[in-house]
């Protein structure tokens, strides 16, 4: 198994969720489409048999399509799950580098995966952090030191 591998495909529940459930919407109204499609069909070609006769034979001729929609959805799940990662996990880290950056703890540079998206994105925030951090990655050093104010404190009491 390969060391770079994604140990969780769903990273960002809120972002990846949100996304999943436009699949299955999508999926929905595809699957409510075919069916009024099949229904409007019978249902123009004059029949007068009862609705129960009319419903199995739509289900006859639709029953196959249903089954491969049905064995579909899930594929089409992990598919997009496996593809939203590709950005939800690299923002997801980047998110937790920040609040490192934020708490005044250390960030560590980013480091994402060949196939991850906002690479580009990595490599400026990892500028940022060693601008900040300095490139050793330890903690900022602050911009002054109480060394620093001394000639300014004794020009003040100059004047």
């Amino acid at each position: 198994m390969s060391h770079n591998r994604r140990q969780r495909l769903l990273v960002d529940r809120r972002v990846q969720g949100m996304l999943l459930m436009r699949v299955v919407a999508y999926w929905l109204m595809a699957v409510v489409a075919i069916g009024l499609m099949v229904g409007f069909q019978f249902v123009m070609e004059g029949s007068h048999a009862s609705v129960n006769v009319i419903l199995n034979r739509a289900l006859l001729h639709f029953g196959p399509a249903l089954l491969a929609a049905v064995l579909l959805l899930p594929i089409m799940l992990l598919d997009c799950l496996r593809t939203t990662s590709k950005f939800a996990g690299p923002i997801h880290r980047l998110r937790q580098q920040m609040r490192n950056l934020a708490d005044g703890k250390p960030a560590e540079p980013l480091r994402y995966r060949r196939n991850d998206l906002y690479a580009d994105l990595a490599h400026e925030f990892n500028r940022l952090v060693e601008r900040v951090q300095g490139p050793t990655g330890s903690a900022p050093a602050e911009p002054w030191s109480a060394d620093d104010d001394a000639p300014a404190e004794a020009e003040l009491a100059r004047q």
